[in-house]
């Protein structure tokens, strides 16, 4: 779960580019290497990417400037049970924040 969180940025980022000012891209990929070359630990490196990109906003642009039909309840079917794993997870003390 961890190494989807920081591909799903990455290949929005890639295929959604255009969609968005020059100065969001650059943001959102100056984060998303931020969070990748400096990893919190050694042991589980990819612990808090999901937390850190989260902070992307220009992924979250990119998916709401998509015209397709029906994409919302696509992604809604995608990010709900991503959403309750994740409650679940907090609920039985996997993870704190």
């Amino acid at each position: 779960m961890n190494l989807v969180s920081i591909l799903i940025p990455i290949v929005t980022l890639i295929i959604g580019w255009k969609r968005i000012p020059l100065h969001y891209s650059l943001f959102a990929v100056i984060l998303i290497l931020f969070a990748t070359i400096y990893p919190m630990g050694t042991a589980n490196a990819l612990t808090s990417v999901p937390r850190f990109m989260t902070v992307v906003f220009p992924v979250t642009i990119i998916f709401a400037s998509i015209k397709w039909p029906r994409f919302d309840h696509i992604y809604l079917a995608l990010t709900l049970p991503i959403f309750a794993l994740n409650v679940l997870l907090f609920l039985n003390h996997y993870w704190v924040a």
